[in-house]
């Protein structure tokens, strides 16, 4: 009996969802930075509950560098977001995932450059540069 009480113990705890740092400039923009987690875990929810997530930071992407020239950079040239929110997510075996998820107008998930972050989500796909989920 102890042993199930252990494994319960360690189980709920090992599965609490990791904390979500967001940078003090991008406090203002909360809101949009929670609707982009939600669309986020829809498509990959071992982010929220996961094993062996420990840290998940946010960082909202908007407006323009220079005329033409979005802070999105890459995600505008291919997709034409204008604004995105892109998380880091990390794990305990050492792994970084990547991923973008558009708001505003555009829609869409990417998770960006490995094999290693479908797999983390459970995502049966090749990846090759980054995966887009609409």
């Amino acid at each position: 009996m102890k042993f199930l009480f252990i494994a319960t113990l360690l189980l709920s705890s090992s599965l609490a969802a990791a904390s979500l740092t967001i940078a003090d400039s991008d406090q203002v923009n909360l809101a949009i930075i929670e609707q982009a987690y939600a669309k986020l875990v829809k498509v990959c929810p071992t982010v929220r509950d996961g094993w062996g997530v420990d840290k998940i930071e946010a960082t909202y992407n908007h407006g323009e560098i220079e005329s033409g020239s979005y802070f999105t950079s890459w995600r505008f040239d291919q997709y034409a977001w204008k604004t995105d929110v892109a998380f880091s997510v990390h794990d305990t075996n050492t792994q970084t995932h990547h991923f973008y998820v558009a708001t505003g107008d555009s829609k869409g998930v990417i998770i960006d450059g490995k094999q290693a972050s479908l797999d983390f989500c459970g995502i049966n796909g090749t990846m090759s540069g980054h995966y887009l989920i609409k």
